[in-house]
């Protein structure tokens, strides 16, 4: 679905339903900036989690209803992508668990909660705007009807495409069978919603003291300057913790928040200690870094010390690909991989 909703850099889209993460994380890559919700507080946690691990740099992640955050945002949002809870026929094949839970009553009941979501996301749309509808089931019910709702109740236009193996879609819908496509099968359906809007630029801050001061401090800590590498969007200073915020996002105040752009360090008296997203996020190059062979990865996973003379900070990469921070002193380096995320 994240290939199929037409979305620019200089665009902020909205992935509604974004647990645990693969779709948002792909239409990250399209958007100039991302909010991702997961209404689920624990799968909302997970999703930032992966996010994070994707060295993503412009995302941040939400815990509300959609209709809350209707509420909250009015035309807030250039593109937005609703992969919708669903009766999971597509699932059939692959999990025989689903066939059990399966029921005309639940295909009912989730094609009508599928139209609360859809009306939330269509409140949230900005006008020119456009709206990818998806599920993983068949039934029209869900797929069809409720395409055909969008267009005759709430107004908006089909917008038609391709997908490269998937095929053309037809009045914006394209259906996904199991048995021509590799897949499990799917079912999306892309909208435009009526009107223009001119586009406000984004991007412009002006940092608070207190931020700049503790990237100052970053700066001197891990060897090189942060203002320099990200030089564009502005610092925020959010209790004690430093992020980094590539574009101007919607209003978060009062909105459940476990992702706010790039955290870059977690303030201590005297001292900043540098966070985990910013060793995913961090382009190579900028700093030292310590190349270690499967055994060092798996120690280092682990949350144990490794032996390397390098001092101070230090990425820890496996093969090109960062796994943390580290911090170097006598030979010894100290293992900063959050302990939640630790492998036993």
């Amino acid at each position: 679905p994240a290939n199929a909703l037409p979305v620019a850099d200089d665009e902020i889209a909205l992935d509604l339903c974004a647990a645990p993460g693969g779709k948002a994380g792909q239409l990250a890559r399209f958007a100039g900036l991302l909010v991702a919700n997961e209404p689920n507080p624990s799968r909302a946690a997970m999703l930032a989690g992966n996010l994070e691990r994707l060295g993503l740099d412009n995302c941040s992640v939400v815990s509300e209803s959609p209709e809350r955050l209707a509420r909250k945002w009015p035309e807030a949002f250039d593109a937005i992508l609703v992969d919708a809870p669903c009766s999971g026929e597509g699932m059939f094949r692959r999990d025989p668990d689903a066939i059990g839970e399966w029921s005309l009553k639940r295909v009912a009941g989730c094609a009508e909660r599928q139209r609360e979501i859809l009306s939330g996301a269509v409140k949230m749309l900005r006008p020119s705007g456009r709206l990818l509808y998806s599920t993983c089931t068949f039934n029209r019910l869900e797929d069809e009807d409720n395409a055909r709702w969008l267009r005759e109740s709430l107004g908006l236009e089909p917008m038609d495409f391709s997908l490269e193996g998937a095929g053309a879609s037809l009045d914006g819908c394209l259906k996904l069978w199991p048995h021509r496509v590799r897949g499990e099968g799917q079912f999306m359906a892309l909208f435009r919603k009526p009107g223009s809007h001119s586009l406000a630029r984004r991007g412009e801050f002006c940092d608070t003291t207190e931020a700049a001061r503790a990237a100052s401090l970053l700066s001197d800590a891990l060897g090189f300057d942060v203002r320099k590498v990200y030089n564009s969007g502005g610092f925020r200073l959010i209790g004690q913790r430093l992020h980094w915020l590539k574009g101007d996002f919607p209003d978060m105040s009062g909105i459940k928040t476990h992702m706010y752009g790039l955290c870059l360090a977690n303030l201590r008296k005297g001292y900043v200690l540098p966070d985990h997203a910013l060793a995913m996020a961090l382009p190579r190059g900028i700093m030292k870094e310590i190349e270690v062979d499967m055994p060092g990865a798996m120690r280092f996973i682990s949350g144990q010390e490794l032996y390397n003379d390098a001092e101070g900070w230090a990425i820890v990469v496996y093969r090109g690909m960062p796994l943390g921070f580290g911090k170097g002193s006598q030979g010894r380096v100290r293992n900063h991989l959050p302990k939640g995320i630790r492998v036993r």
